[in-house]
């Protein structure tokens, strides 16, 4: 049980992505609070071909305003 807030970074299963949107859900479910971001047509190596889009979520996360970190 995670009881801090977690960032859930997931990568599209059809592209390549570990989980499907229910499984990432199941994954979270030991968690008091998620911020679950899908990047849709980017498969498992998220931080290779969208470091930005990581970065800009990561950084939000981190000082307190993840819904800033834009759609992706």
């Amino acid at each position: 049980r995670a009881n801090c807030p977690v960032l859930s970074l997931e990568g599209d299963e059809r592209a390549g992505g570990a989980l499907c949107p229910e499984d990432a859900v199941t994954a979270g479910a030991g968690a008091e609070h998620v911020t679950r971001v899908r990047f849709e047509g980017r498969g498992h190596q998220l931080h290779a071909t969208d470091p930005e889009g990581i970065s800009r979520w990561v950084n939000g996360f981190v000082h307190g305003s993840a819904r800033s970190g834009g759609p992706t």
